[in-house]
């Protein structure tokens, strides 16, 4: 899992990382009808992304691909439920993973990622912005037929989920951070590895371990509950 998600976001990181090269021949605020053929032109290669956008470091979105719109910015983040992450994507450099949110245009939930463009003083320019749809995250999980009181997730290392299987509430999911203090603990140690015990986000007592992603401020899980836990141990010992 770990491994997975760690060259998945790897790709999408090269390849914004590409678009950012070419956006360098244009003059972003200028030029902002120069902008939406090379987003077009990304989401054309990568259909399973969730469009593409400019956005300016004031949250100003000049160019977008999924309403086709340029020029002054007539779309603002500083007011949605995205732009407390928007804040922690200015602070890096280079691809953030955030946490889900509802897309305004698909009016369905997705991954916003970022990347985050300086220029030689280091000065942010402007954050290329593009998502993945949930469900389309989640069904590279779905063919690894996951018993019933197993959960697998992604979480960042502040303790927000970004995705989970089973879903339960996603409003109530991913709006707050874990609830269990051992892995949060975990994550504030910032461990490449560990084990936890305690409750979940839907109540359940579980026995887990969680793998740090490399090069992301990301950890993937998985847990099982205490009953199957159990379970599992008695039908060894038998």
């Amino acid at each position: 899992t770990a491994g997975h998600a760690q060259n998945y976001f790897g790709f999408i990181g090269n390849h914004l990382e590409e678009l950012a090269i070419k956006l360098q021949q244009v003059d972003v605020v200028r030029q902002p009808q120069a902008v939406l053929p090379l987003l077009q032109e990304f989401t054309g290669k990568y259909p399973e992304l969730g469009g593409a956008a400019v956005v300016m470091p004031d949250g100003g979105v000049v160019a977008e691909t999924l309403k086709k719109r340029v020029g002054k910015p007539t779309q603002t983040l500083a007011n949605s439920p995205w732009y407390e992450d928007f804040q922690l994507n200015l602070a890096i450099t280079g691809l953030s993973v955030n946490r889900p949110q509802i897309c305004d245009a698909t009016h369905s939930w997705v991954i916003p990622l970022r990347y985050t463009v300086r220029g030689s003083g280091g000065k942010v320019l402007y954050v290329l912005q593009t998502a993945i749809p949930l469900d389309k995250q989640q069904a590279l999980w779905a063919n690894l037929n996951l018993p019933e009181g197993v959960v697998i997730s992604l979480l960042r290392d502040d303790g927000y989920q970004i995705s989970r299987l089973p879903m339960v509430d996603p409003a109530r999911l991913y709006s707050a951070k874990h609830r269990n203090r051992d892995l949060l603990a975990l994550l504030q140690a910032g461990v490449n590895a560990g084990y936890f015990t305690g409750a979940s986000m839907d109540g359940v007592e579980r026995f887990g371990t969680v793998h740090r992603l490399n090069n992301y401020p990301l950890y993937a899980l998985i847990s099982a509950s205490t009953a199957l836990h159990r379970q599992i141990g008695w039908r060894s010992v038998r």
